[in-house]
């Protein structure tokens, strides 16, 4: 049928855009998330080592 093909046509048309806009949207979610927790986990690493080795020569 000409017509759904038409419609079918203008709607992918309209859709398509709005579908890459929020996946790369959500990429972009996706790794600053990613960012932040591997810098929260560095921080909170390196924030651990000193008070373990103070422990440590404490108790020496």
């Amino acid at each position: 049928m000409p017509g759904l093909e038409e419609m079918n046509e203008g709607i992918q048309g309209e859709l398509q855009p709005g579908f890459s806009k929020v996946s790369v949207l959500l990429l972009l979610i996706w790794l600053v998330s990613l960012v932040v927790v591997l810098v929260v986990g560095i921080l909170i690493g390196r924030g651990r080592k000193p008070k373990a080795s103070a422990g440590q020569s404490a108790s020496l």
